[in-house]
């Protein structure tokens, strides 16, 4: 851990530079905690607010519960925004004594889902290798090499093919991508640049 006045250790707050459909005057907070043994920073961030997720309830169901009744649409847009006041981790982190970058996985609300899946041999998915699908009565119909026809939720086959999980090792979690990178540069103890082309401006607070 870096020394208590190390410029970047602490909380800055900022607006959100909201797209179209997106969180309207929000606020951005990043939190970072400390250092890891090679001196890269951690922390989070969190864009607007609302309340915690729940629990995985039912590892069959939608996740997060409340985009079930939406449909696949409703969900593709969910997952492709930030969810208001869930703490984004900060991942591809790189910092100089000028510059602080970083993404955030806009699919790591899925992680307590992906996690409850189960992983299949020779499959980096949370389902079996399978090579075709198609729309059937109750859901979606996958077949693949060693398995007869296997009726899925659709959503699940959303969620196990279109890079929301990843299994290896016998276990599954959320993967990394589909994100946002910020792209920030210090101006004294205040940080300031862009994320998706729009700038952002954050202001250091204490708690």
């Amino acid at each position: 851990m870096p020394a208590k006045g190390s410029k970047l250790v602490g909380t800055w707050k900022g607006h959100w530079p909201a797209m179209p459909g997106e969180l309207q005057d929000s606020d951005v907070v990043l939190t970072i905690a400390g250092l890891t043994p090679e001196g890269v920073p951690c922390g989070v961030i969190k864009i607007g607010e609302g309340a915690p997720l729940p629990p995985v309830s039912d590892p069959n169901a939608v996740y997060p519960p409340m985009l079930g009744a939406g449909g696949g649409v409703a969900r593709d847009l969910a997952l492709a925004q930030p969810w208001p006041g869930y703490e984004y981790r900060l991942v591809q982190v790189k910092s100089t004594p000028e510059r602080l970058a970083f993404g955030i996985s806009l699919k790591e609300i899925l992680r307590p889902w992906c996690q409850q899946q189960m992983a299949y041999a020779d499959s980096n998915s949370c389902l079996p290798p399978w090579t075709t699908s198609r729309s059937g009565t109750d859901g979606c119909v996958i077949s693949g090499p060693g398995f007869l026809e296997m009726t899925v939720p659709c959503f699940r086959l959303d969620y196990c093919s279109s890079g929301s999980c990843f299994c290896y090792e016998g276990h599954c979690d959320a993967l990394g991508a589909g994100g946002l990178f910020f792209e920030l540069h210090w101006d004294g103890p205040a940080l300031e640049g862009s994320v998706r082309n729009q700038l952002i401006f954050l202001d250091p607070i204490t708690l």
